[in-house]
């Protein structure tokens, strides 16, 4: 059994982000990630045993990095508020900075077996796990009072997923707009 070089892995993984993100998913063969990985077309198969199948590996290796990332800064965020607004805008940050990551992931959505689905899913079970946390942390403080801190998660991921969709508005700042809808409405209630 032959294993994994995890350098060349990675290196497959980038060059299939690149061209990926260049042409979109259609437009790129295996022998286009090979050549310019500079591993044998073999070699991908060693790996992959089809594009779907590196292509859900790429969203996934993305989606580890997303996640990480933004779990390491929310930690270090001192109220949950910050901590949500950090998790909001990490994921924008990303999103907006790697859009065909985002359209991978609907693509996904939209065309992937019942394996990719499960994969992608576990991916979003951390997000929301997280965020559900974050709520959970924010209930505690008694400035929450989400009574389902699991649904108010689902909630806020669907709002930052929706939005992403939305283009970008020069002068406002969707992260801050998201989280402060979540929290306190779209209604202000006016004090006498």
């Amino acid at each position: 059994m032959r294993v994994r070089d995890p350098a060349r892995v990675q290196r497959i993984i980038e060059t299939a982000a690149d061209l990926f993100g260049e042409f979109g998913y259609n437009d790129v063969r295996m022998e286009d990630i090979a050549t310019r990985a500079g591993v044998a077309k073999g070699t991908l198969y060693l790996y992959y045993k089809d594009k779907d199948d590196l292509f859900l590996a790429l969203i996934l290796d993305r989606m580890t990095r997303l996640f990480e990332q933004a779990q390491a800064r929310a930690l270090r965020a001192k109220q949950p508020e910050e901590k949500l607004l950090v998790v909001v805008q990490e994921v924008f940050d990303y999103f907006r900075s790697y859009p065909h990551i985002f359209a991978a992931i609907q693509r996904l959505d939209n065309v992937g077996s019942a394996g990719q689905m499960e994969a992608l899913r576990g991916s979003r079970n951390r997000f929301l796990n997280m965020t559900s946390g974050i709520i959970q942390e924010l209930n505690a403080t008694g400035r929450g009072a989400a009574k389902d801190p699991d649904m108010a998660a689902v909630i806020l991921c669907g709002m930052m997923r929706e939005l992403l969709f939305a283009p970008p508005h020069s002068g406002e700042s969707f992260p801050e707009q998201i989280v402060d809808m979540f929290l306190h409405g779209v209604a202000r209630v006016k004090t006498p």
